[in-house]
């Protein structure tokens, strides 16, 4: 433990986002892992470059969420009472403008692609590929200077603005366009049953829901970046702008899950788990009818989820009714057990 008897008065304006920022990250990385568990549970038969993609979000969520955990023991438990060890960068300049920016990178192409294959136009996919590299080259060149500054009281050179304003505002601007685009095309499609309908009408809402936070957040770490001019109060929203795009694309992918007798179902417990591969929520992601060629990057649309009291299959009398979840794939016969 090292102490420092210049602490400023104000040392809270420092610490607290710093703290909070921290916490967050691992709140949400919490989040991400049950997230990414549901998906390896519900929907096994996606294609690869989905997998490969929940993944590669996934480990570079983890890698960034250990490094969080080191800066936070390096400023408040090694360095306790020592202000220039607050202030040190440690492997900030990587986990949140190189490691953040990758991953909305990432994610913002996950829906150009997708966007691209539920409209005629390839056009606003293009713009979308073309912001999003933007934003990602951005921060990756915000997280090389940081990293020269070497102090988080030091990143106010212009160079450092300039290149925290572009990546900001391109960022929050390809969030808006993305959930104007995905709105736009999931709002003409026409749902002939009720539960298509609610289907569609959840995911629009998810969409422009999981967009207008990203946006927003990544507005208010760039507001907070420039007010504040000395301050670390823009490291707050700055350490969770990575796992909000990581977890608002797994909300999407794993809004296919159905949980049968939920709050929010559109089947009841009487009703037929297995639904053919025709159904038409597969339009939901895809705009034709069969999935595997043109679908959401997956094979099995839609996952119906049942908790509690079931046996694991019809011939398995000695299981008795103990509480746990069966999840049936759309296009299998059989009903998957854990």
């Amino acid at each position: 433990m090292s102490t420092d008897s210049n602490i400023p008065d104000n040392v809270v304006f420092t610490s607290g986002p710093l703290l909070l920022g921290y916490l967050l990250s691992w709140g949400l990385y919490g989040i991400l892992c049950v997230q990414v568990y549901v998906y390896y549970l519900a929907f096994p038969n996606d294609r690869l470059y989905a997998k490969i993609l929940v993944y590669l979000i996934f480990i570079l969520e983890s890698v960034q969420s250990i490094l969080v955990a080191h800066d936070a023991f390096e400023a408040y438990a090694k360095g306790f009472g020592s202000f220039e060890a607050l202030t040190d960068e440690y492997f900030s300049w990587l986990t949140m403008p190189i490691i953040g920016g990758v991953a909305a990178l990432f994610v913002q192409l996950f829906y150009a692609y997708r966007i691209s294959v539920l409209g005629k136009s390839k056009i606003p996919a293009i713009l979308i590929v073309v912001m999003a590299t933007i934003q990602g080259g951005s921060a990756i060149t915000a997280g090389i200077l940081a990293a020269k500054a070497k102090n988080l009281t030091k990143l106010t050179t212009l160079d450092v603005r300039i290149v925290q304003g572009v990546w900001a505002g391109v960022s929050a601007g390809c969030d808006v366009f993305i959930a104007i685009c995905m709105s736009y095309q999931l709002s003409k499609r026409e749902a002939v049953f009720p539960s298509t309908q609610a289907f569609l009408a959840r995911i629009l809402r998810l969409i422009i829901g999981t967009g207008s936070l990203t946006a927003v957040v990544a507005v208010l770490n760039l507001t907070l970046f420039n007010v504040f001019e000395y301050g670390t109060a823009f490291l707050a929203p700055g350490a969770l702008l990575g796992k909000l795009y990581s977890n608002s694309m797994m909300v999407i992918l794993n809004s296919r899950l159905d949980i049968v007798g939920g709050r929010h179902s559109s089947q009841r417990l009487n009703e037929v788990i297995v639904r053919p591969s025709s159904d038409l929520r597969d339009t939901a992601f895809n705009g034709s009818s069969r999935l595997s060629e043109k679908g959401f990057g997956i094979e099995s649309p839609v996952a119906f989820l049942r908790a509690g009291g079931w046996n694991r299959s019809d011939t398995d009398s000695s299981e008795s009714r103990n509480t746990r979840i069966e999840i049936g794939i759309t296009k299998q016969t059989t009903v998957i057990t854990s």
